[in-house]
This record gives structure tokens, sequence and C-alpha cells, in this order.
């Protein structure tokens, strides 16, 4: 702004923007994070002053007014939202826009470097539609750089491009123009030939200028490194940019993306791209030919398991086992004589006689299994657990077989039959897996 003295803040501006603390600054323009009292919402003010206190002269303030109006115009997802411009009381010229929650382009590449390919790429070709735009209205950026390139994290896309400063640093700064004291004033590491020379200037010149900035997004290093206003300039005009698989090798730049950026980079326009739709086109084919060069992944080309995880385990198949006859007619519903609302299932397919199918143990006791240990109602004929039969000759057959082999031994006393609580369901009769291993322990 011309000094460095501290501002009182926050301030009211116009008498409806509420500046709360001072986001940059550059050249003529201060950026302030702020509030829209009337709206509510947070927003972005840029004002703009005459150097060391001058005031803008009111054709320059004219033009400052008319290409915010034309930014304005501009509606696109990747260009910064304009929402007001106006002057101040102090007579600073001052416009209003969305704030942006995020970071500049120049300030990740200060951080980590340089940007990945993928998402170096993905960072160019939003900026190419967003300038699309631009051109199609009629408006010529003439100021792209990495800090006029905001990386605005959304839900499902964490490089979010929003393209910043149309058109104002052309009318404020004269960036094509000589000064009057005969000093070129802009950013000469993103400026084309045709614009240092103060020649026409069209959306080839925008080209060239995102040319630098993703020759410096990918390698980390500017196009050219000499320092000094003679050297850029001259470099600009007359030499040739180092290929950027020579300058950063360990980027790993594919070549078709390398010839895409050094095409806009040429030195005469007509030998760069001709619209930014031909810049994104190239841009997605460069980084196409990378994905197509990843090793497929089809399963023909999967190595061969080894042959423990190709053990397979049949089924057990039930269509040869001769259906059980005691299947028929197995259970009926009866009410608890204890608890009236509760059900319980009995098996009616034996008789509860004397002989072999007489049940063990004195009626209206449990029976434990001495297969399994689990106790059974009075009555069935079969343990619901694992479908052993119950009478008393196939029980002791089965105790004296367990008893030899140590493998199942009954407990002194039964375990306390659970409580039984109302509609709870029935269990479910013997399964036919079940019934196979009965059949098969009592052969």
């Amino acid at each position: 702004m011309g000094d460095d003295r501290e501002e009182d803040l926050p301030r009211l501006l116009g008498g409806r923007y509420r500046l709360e603390a001072k986001l940059g600054q550059g050249g003529m323009g201060v950026v302030y994070r702020g509030v829209d009292t009337r709206m509510e919402r947070p927003v972005a003010v840029k004002l703009i002053r005459g150097e060391e206190g001058v005031d803008i002269e009111d054709p320059a303030a004219e033009r400052f007014l008319r290409e915010a109006k034309n930014t304005a115009r501009l509606q696109h997802e990747h260009i910064v939202e304009v929402f007001d411009l106006g002057r101040g009381d102090a007579g600073e010229l001052y416009f209003v826009m969305e704030f942006l929650p995020g970071e500049s382009l120049s300030k990740y590449i200060r951080r980590e470097g340089r940007v990945p390919v993928t998402e170096g790429v993905h960072v160019g070709i939003q900026i190419c539609e967003a300038l699309h735009v631009a051109h199609t209205a009629g408006i010529i950026h003439r100021d792209l750089k990495p800090g006029n390139v905001m990386i605005v994290p959304r839900a499902a896309d964490d490089w979010y491009v929003k393209v910043l400063d149309f058109g104002v640093s052309k009318s404020m700064s004269q960036q094509t123009q000589l000064t009057g004291t005969g000093m070129l004033v802009g950013t000469l590491e993103y400026m084309a030939p045709e614009q240092i020379l103060a020649r026409g200037v069209d959306a080839r010149t925008d080209i060239y200028a995102l040319g630098a900035l993703l020759y410096r997004a990918l390698t980390g290093t500017p196009v050219f490194k000499e320092g000094g206003m003679p050297a850029l300039i001259h470099n600009h005009l007359n030499t040739l940019p180092e290929p950027l698989v020579d300058r950063a090798p360990a980027a790993r730049i594919p070549p078709a993306l390398d010839a895409a950026v050094r095409r806009c980079l040429a030195k005469r326009p007509d030998a760069r791209f001709a619209t930014m739709v031909e810049v994104a086109r190239e841009l997605r084919r460069a980084i196409d030919e990378v994905l197509d060069a990843l090793p497929s992944f089809d399963i023909d080309d999967e190595p061969e398991a080894p042959s423990w995880a190709r053990t397979t385990v049949a089924a057990p198949s039930f269509s040869d086992v001769e259906p059980d006859p005691d299947d028929e007619a197995r259970t009926r519903v009866m009410h608890d004589r204890r608890r009236p609302d509760a059900t319980v299932v009995e098996d009616r397919s034996r008789p509860r006689s004397s002989g072999r199918g007489q049940v063990s143990g004195p009626p209206g006791e449990a029976v434990l299994c001495a297969m399994c240990h689990r106790p059974n109602d009075a009555g069935a004929a079969r343990c619901a657990a694992c479908g052993v039969s119950l009478a008393p000759e196939d029980q002791a057959a089965m105790r004296s077989r367990t008893r030899g082999t140590g493998a199942s031994r009954p407990p002194s006393a039964p375990p306390p039959r659970p409580a039984r609580v109302a509609d709870t369901p029935a269990a479910p009769p013997p399964s036919a897996w079940g019934r196979v291993l009965s059949r098969l322990r009592r052969k």
C-alpha cells in the first residue's frame, strides 16, 4: 500500500464490510479477510490505492472498475466469484469476492518443493477450463501465476482450483508496457515475449503463462533460473527452456507432458496451442499414456495359489439317505404343566411304554444325554442337540463306549434346567445331519 503503518482493525468499509485481518499484500493491493454485515457471510476484500498515498487518477480508476465488472461477469466453478466493487471513504478502490479457505499454489510449492505429476495435470486442466471461459468472454488474464491460483479442498477433491485476479493487474500496474520511469512492472517469470514487448496479447499469452506455471509446479524451479530483470527478459525472448525431464529427473515427468508444457512456452504465439481447449486435451492425453503404461492386473496374470489354499471340502449330501419313519408326526405342541403360557415340544414318534421305546429317567424329570450331556425334556425319544436315541438301552451302550475311551464323562448330577420364558420359540426337530450321526453311532 506504500506504507507499513499498523492499521486499526477491525474497521468498517463502505458502511457494509467489516475488515478483520490482513491476508496478503502485493503491488498496490491489499487483501483482507472480512465479513459482509448485511449478508452475514465471510468475504475477501481487496483494496487498491495509489503508491505513497497518491490518489489514483480517474482514468486508472475507470479502467479498474470496468475490468472488475468484466471479472464479475465470469460465472464458473473454477473462477473466484466477485460480489461487489466500489470506492471507500478515503478514496481507495475495493472489490469484494468470495472467501476461499485454502492456500495458494505458490505457498504449496514453497513448502513441498513441487507438485506430483498427476495432481499437477489436474490443476492445469482446471485452469484451462477457467481461462477458456474468460477467453470466450473476451477477457485475458495477463497475470497468471501460482500466487493467483488457490487450492481449495472440497469433499471429493483435495486439489480443487480457483483462479483469481482477472484483468486487474493489467489495468492498475500496466504490466505489458514500461512505466513513466522506464521500469517494467510485473512478474517476469510468467510473462510471454509479446507481453514484454508491449505487443498485442490474446489467449495464447495466457497459454505461455500457463506453461511457465506448470513448469514451476512440476519441476519445483522457474523456467529460467538466472536472476535479474535483463537476464529474464533476454531468456524469455531468445532462450529455449530446458526439458522438464532433464531439469527434474526424480519427478518422472512423462515425455508427452514435457512436450505439451514446452509447446506452451514457444516464443512465437502461432507455435503454441491456439486455445485452452487444445491445452487441456493434450494434458489429458499425456496423463492417459501414463495410466495406460501401468501394469494390468488381469485374473490370468495372478500367481497360482498354493495347494493348501486350493483344497476344497465337499458339503455333505443327503440324497442317498433313506428317509427316517420317525420323521413323520414327530412333534406336537403342548402346554407346560408348570407354566400354562409357555410351550414345549414333545417327541411323539415313540411310545412311552416300557421296552426299547421307553425313555430313560423317571417321568417328569429332565433326561441327560450320555453323548453330549445336554438335558432333554421328559418323554423325548432323541436328544435335541445331537440326535442320539434316549432309550435306556441306547444310552447305556453309549455310556459304556465313552467310558472306555474317556472321551466323555457325565457329571455327578445333571445341571439345573434353565427356566423357560413365555412364548419362547420351540426347539427345532433334529436335523438331517444329526440323524445321520445317530444312525452311524448305533451301528
